[in-house]
């Protein structure tokens, strides 16, 4: 006995060790089955958009979502911390409170996730929680489109047979150009439809008037919803006030007349353009000024002007003044714009300007009140300096003709007047001067002479002195010397030749300059002074500067020559450059002290303005690389660099990636080139923009325009709001299950993905479309593209199954089906992305020590009553988790029933029956809910009830029951229970979303 017992005490540890395995394998997958039925269940209560109350729709209805979860989930303790819920779209998660933090769109996706954790409760060991974890996502099918009896599917409700304008009225301007009104059927055309219509109102129609349009009757051809009418309006310029244009439909053939058959056009005039004063004054230092330009009312559309200009001042690089831009753009919405004016300084003493600028060539407007603007330009230069180029000469007696120069510190742009008198020894028969007082010097001109004979006395005598000194000069002031002294003398020596001024600094311009030669004396013979020019500034033709031949001839008298240089006037801005003139041996005469003269040129141009060359192009997704170019207004001899500053709704690295955000334009170069590179992402996005500013510019200033918008069209279909869809996987097939609550549409193929469970399989063996075989054959893994061409009608239940030949893998799947619109001609996409979860379970194994010994007697007697006693145990905890699992499993089947009935449900009940029977059977092949417990599927039975109405229609409800029953496997339980089966039954209900009773 002793010996039994303690062999018994050896057993039954063991066999209790293997009964809490067992207990806690069945807890983890009772935790495991509530926490995959609860996201189940918060997710499709989740997508769904009924309206809750107060305007909340089902996917914003947080309490809502988490009772669905815990409807099941309370059995495994599950509570409103355990369940997190979030949203999503392309980008990613963009909420994950609820409700969400932005506007739920059409194809976003919410997530309801499961996190808990079970403790074992096995009294050996230290075991730790184990987690317990579930996500389900779905689409959240917002957009669906709900019948109602005898609506068809257009913009406006009534008859099937109704064509009507799809709008009552618009506004529009004169200016627009081609206009459109478009008229639609309630349903597609399957003969032509002829729709007469008629045009009254102010305005007049034909050639020279307001308007021409589309000739009376329009057609619809079968298959076709619309006709659009165009008007094309004419703009006269003429202030006539608002004119109206309204339409009407008659009597159309095989078509009726809708409720919404009148359009109502009012055509109003395009605002006018106006400077907002008509004149102003600023002195000529005065900085930068705006005008204001603006526009009489706001338009919705952007209006443009250009300029003329006129006056007394000159508009241009280097010469009075500057506008700009050439063209100001008021944007849309906007009233006013600016253009600059910018007065050019220069150093010339001139009459007050006037610069008038003048309103032209407007666009999408018309001249207002104030066409012109005339800008007073008030000179700030003070009158130049006349002078003497020297105040003394000697002039030889013998010489017979003389002159002497006198010249201006600067041209000037007035008229001078310049009195002298001669005084001195001399009697006035010894000179005769041949240019009489007062000197005129005209406008543009730098100098004068006086020409004089000098008379030679009969013998000799002492040198004799004429001093002519200047008066007060007109237009001018006097400068040093203003008085000078000839000598008159017997004879002298061979003069000395000297430049007057060794340098001289002044602004780049159109201009003449005269570079003052002076003799020491005047001479008998004529001096020839040759020269060369050398510096940073490039003369000759297109070059800086021209300059005359070489070499100066100072003719017999003259004490004075001038070597004249044009400077020529660019658009460059550049550095000071610099022209040397150097003497070289001359004739008659010898070097003096300056053989050199320094004329530096400083510029006067402005850095350059830099533009985009465009203001926005559109290109799609999958275009890859889109070359931008900046162009500078004039050629820089400086490098040019502009920093890119990048906004938009595109992403930087995730739409698109751009080649530099600072862009070198070479000097010489007067244009440069970056590179925005598009990702093809494979996904349905919006249209996307990525907008590139100019910032300021190194050796440059900003022009117009300095915006450039790039719009990225996705090349991918649209998603379809086909209306309502349902997703089934099964071990080895997918099945796409959807409701058509639009127009009729084609199915054109797609593509799917799905993951390996071995190398190459499972493989694709075919495709059915509703039953019709798409495709058949043996693709491997891991993707799929098929075509197909098969009507999807208005209001249809269709699906479309793929068979596999072997178990899907666990993984992503992704499932893209292409649809069409014959009508329309749009197309769209439908994607599903679905994952298949496995649990695997490692089987515990246990080595029996052979050093024990068991004997035949009462041992084993005891322990063979032991064992029937846990065996029994274990058989009911067994049965215990097998009727709790299957309860879970056709509750959920019972709610997929549901679900589909309540998206496509049949006026025939008979036939709905038959169709929910079979939608809840096929939920069974789902691996999340039959790989643990088997189902027979022979033994269910599915009833299924209308609420609320005697046929399907929408606000009515669907009651789908299901029923099962499970064998009993635990001894001695079907005797107490009175059966060996034990029955169960879930029930269902769910609102009706379409479509109509008969």
């Amino acid at each position: 006995l002793g010996q039994g017992m303690v062999e018994f005490a050896i057993v039954f540890p063991l066999l209790l060790l293997l009964l809490f395995g067992i207990f806690e394998f069945g807890r983890v997958m009772f935790a495991y089955s509530a926490a995959v039925s609860s996201s189940r269940e918060a997710a499709r209560y989740g997508a769904a958009i009924l309206d809750t109350g107060g305007g909340i729709p089902q996917y914003e209805d947080c309490n809502g979502i988490r009772e669905a979860a815990k409807k099941i989930g309370q059995y495994a303790g599950i509570t409103d911390a355990d369940i997190t819920i979030q949203y999503s779209n392309k980008s990613g998660i963009y909420s994950s409170v609820c409700p969400p933090t932005q506007e739920v769109s059409a194809a976003d996706v919410i997530s309801v996730s499961i996190s808990t954790s079970i403790t074992p409760t096995t009294p050996i060991g230290n075991f730790s929680a184990i987690p317990i974890y579930s996500s389900t996502s779905r689409t959240i099918l917002k957009n669906v489109k709900l019948g109602v009896s005898g609506t068809g599917a257009g913009s406006v409700s009534g008859s099937l047979s109704d064509i009507n304008f799809k709008t009552t009225s618009q506004t529009v301007e004169e200016s627009m150009g081609t206009i459109s009104v478009v008229l639609e059927l309630n349903a597609t055309a399957t003969d032509v439809v002829t729709v007469p219509f008629s045009i009254t109102g102010t305005a007049l129609e034909g050639a020279g008037e307001d308007y021409l349009i589309t000739s009376s009757p329009v057609t619809i051809n079968p298959g076709g919803k619309t006709a659009v009418i165009y008007i094309t309006l004419k703009s006269d310029g003429i202030a006539e006030g608002d004119e109206s244009l309204v339409l009407g439909i008659d009597d159309p053939i095989n078509a009726t007349k809708g409720p919404q058959n009148i359009h109502i056009i009012t055509i109003v005039d395009p605002p006018d353009i106006s400077f907002s004063t008509a004149s102003s004054v600023h002195a000529e230092n005065s900085p930068v000024t705006a005008l204001m330009v603006e526009l009489s009312k706001g338009s919705s559309q952007d209006v443009s002007v250009s300029f003329n200009w006129g006056g007394t001042a000159v508009w241009g690089a280097g010469a009075d003044y500057l506008t700009t831009p050439s063209t100001v753009t008021i944007p849309s919405g906007s009233l006013s714009a600016m253009v600059m004016l910018n007065i050019i300084d220069d150093t010339k003493d001139e009459e007050d300007e006037i610069a008038v600028i003048t309103l032209d060539s407007p666009v999408n407007g018309q001249i207002g009140a104030v066409p012109a603007h005339s800008a007073t330009i008030v000179d700030n230069d003070n009158p130049p300096l006349i002078s003497f180029y020297t105040a003394n000469q000697i002039v030889s007696e013998e010489i017979g003709v003389f002159a002497t120069s006198l010249i201006l510190s600067e041209i000037s742009g007035k008229d001078i007047f310049v009195p002298y008198s001669p005084s001195g020894t001399t009697i006035p028969a010894d000179y005769v001067i041949h240019d009489p007082s007062p000197l005129f010097i005209p406008a543009g001109n730098a100098s004068v002479d006086i020409t004089m004979d000098i008379l030679e006395g009969d013998g000799w005598e002492v040198d004799e002195t004429l001093i002519i000194t200047l008066g007060t000069p007109q237009n001018a002031n006097l400068g040093s010397p203003a008085q000078q002294t000839i000598v008159i003398t017997e004879s002298l020596d061979e003069p000395s030749v000297s430049f007057v001024k060794n340098s001289q600094s002044l602004v780049e311009g159109d201009q003449i300059l005269e570079v003052g030669v002076r003799l020491s004396n005047a001479w008998s013979y004529s001096v020839t002074v040759p020269f060369t020019v050398t510096g940073s500034a490039q003369g000759g033709s297109g070059g800086d500067f021209s300059i005359s031949s070489s070499p100066l001839v100072i003719p017999v008298g003259w004490t004075q020559g001038s070597i004249t240089v044009l400077l020529h006037d660019d658009l460059t801005d550049e550095s000071i450059e610099d022209i040397w003139i150097t003497m070289g041996e001359v004739e008659h005469a010898s070097l003096g002290d300056v053989i050199a003269h320094q004329i530096q040129v400083v510029d006067n141009d402005s850095p350059p303005e830099v533009f985009f060359t465009t203001l926005n192009k559109t290109e799609e997704e999958n275009t890859g690389t889109v070359s931008v170019t900046i162009s500078l207004s004039v050629e820089s001899v400086n490098d040019v660099s502009i920093p890119l500053n990048l906004s938009g709704t595109a992403g930087q690295g995730s739409d698109y990636s751009i080649s530099t955000t600072n862009l070198v334009i070479p000097a010489g170069s007067q244009s440069g080139s970056f590179q925005i590179t598009v990702v093809d992402d494979g996904q349905y996005e919006p249209n996307e923009k990525v907008i590139v500013d100019l910032g300021f510019p190194t050796n440059g200033v900003l022009g117009a325009p300095t915006s450039f918008a790039l719009v990225i069209e996705d090349n991918e279909l649209p998603p379809c709001d086909v209306g309502s869809h349902l997703l089934t996987v099964g071990v080895n097939s997918i099945n796409l299950s959807m409701v058509n609550e639009g127009e009729d549409i084609i199915l054109t193929g797609g593509t799917l993905n799905w993951t390996e469970a071995l190398p190459n399989s499972p493989r694709l063996t075919s495709i059915s479309f509703s039953g019709s075989v798409i495709y058949t054959g043996i693709n491997k893994p891991p993707s799929m593209s098929y075509t197909a061409w098969e009507s999807f009608t208005s209001l249809a239940t269709e699906s479309i199954t793929f068979q596999f030949d072997g178990e899907l893998g666990t993984g992503e799947h992704v499932l893209l089906s292409n649809f069409q619109n014959l009508a329309s001609g749009t197309t769209c996409s439908l994607t599903e992305t679905f994952s298949k979860h496995e649990i695997t379970s490692a089987a515990m194994k246990k080595n029996n020590p052979s050093h024990i010994q068991t004997e035949k007697g009462q041992s084993m007697t005891e322990f063979a009553l032991s064992l029937v006693i846990l065996l029994t145990l274990l058989a009911g905890i067994v049965d215990l988790g097998r009727m709790f699992f299957a309860y879970i499993i056709i509750r959920d089947a019972a709610q997929e029933g549901a679900v589909y009935g309540s998206i496509a449900p049949k006026d025939d009940l008979g036939v709905l029956q038959n169709e929910v029977e079979a939608r809840v059977k096929a939920a069974f092949t789902d691996p999340a809910d039959s790989s643990n417990v088997p189902i027979d599927i022979t033994k269910l039975n599915v009833v299924t009830n209308i609420l609320g109405a005697t046929c399907a229609m929408p606000g009515s409800g669907i009651r789908v029951r299901v029923d099962y029953t499970v064998p009993v496997t635990m001894p001695f339980l079907g005797t107490i229970i009175g059966s060996q089966n034990m029955k169960m039954s879930a029930t269902a209900e769910n609102a009706i979303l379409s479509p109509i009773c008969p």
